[in-house]
């Protein structure tokens, strides 16, 4: 006889066994869980409600307030996109904006100093450029692509075994190198 499954909170029957991160939960009781968590977790942190979020997430159009592109990443265990991170001044507390989490883990290394900010922005902005003007091309023997041209890696590929002569594709398997002298010796026996 079979265990009927239910939700905790609605009591509704489960067709299938719920997975153990939603602790006994059905994934819509499960998703307000987490927003519930989600919004004491704001409040306590940094005195917000979902409302107030919101309000700022609108007013961004819904993306970084840095680089004006919407979040990426994901949450490991359930795939999820993560919600925006919310950007504070760690001394006053006051809330900033919202960030995505590249751009918040950037500014916490920079430890929110507008002096290395700009001085990374402008070490990358002349390295770019310096990147412009000297494009290196080494071209020995065989095809090879022009300054400035975009390479295609699965082309490149193909032309690559086709100059060499291979003829079935490149086996990229790791191959464990001998240690020292002795066992490369018994390697090559």
């Amino acid at each position: 006889m079979n265990k009927v499954l239910q939700c905790r909170d609605c009591l509704k029957e489960m067709r299938r066994p719920i997975p153990a991160v939603q602790k006994g939960r059905c994934a819509k009781c499960y998703d307000d869980l987490i927003e519930v968590q989600r919004e004491l977790r704001y409040l306590r942190m940094y005195g917000i409600d979902m409302n107030d979020y919101n309000q700022i997430l609108a007013k961004q159009g819904g993306v970084c307030a840095a680089c004006k592109m919407p979040e990426t990443t994901k949450h490991p265990t359930s795939r999820r996109k993560l919600p925006l991170c919310i950007d504070h001044n760690h001394t006053t507390g006051r809330v900033r904006g919202l960030l995505c989490s590249t751009c918040n883990r950037a500014m916490g290394i920079l430890e929110d100093d507008p002096r290395r900010i700009a001085g990374l922005l402008n070490y990358a902005a002349a390295q770019e450029e310096e990147d412009r003007k000297n494009i290196p091309v080494v071209k020995k023997k065989g095809p090879g692509p022009k300054v400035g041209e975009t390479i295609d890696y699965d082309l490149a590929l193909k032309n690559l075994e086709k100059y060499l002569g291979i003829e079935k594709p490149f086996d990229f398997t790791f191959v464990p190198r001998p240690k020292n002298r002795a066992s490369k010796a018994v390697a090559d026996k």
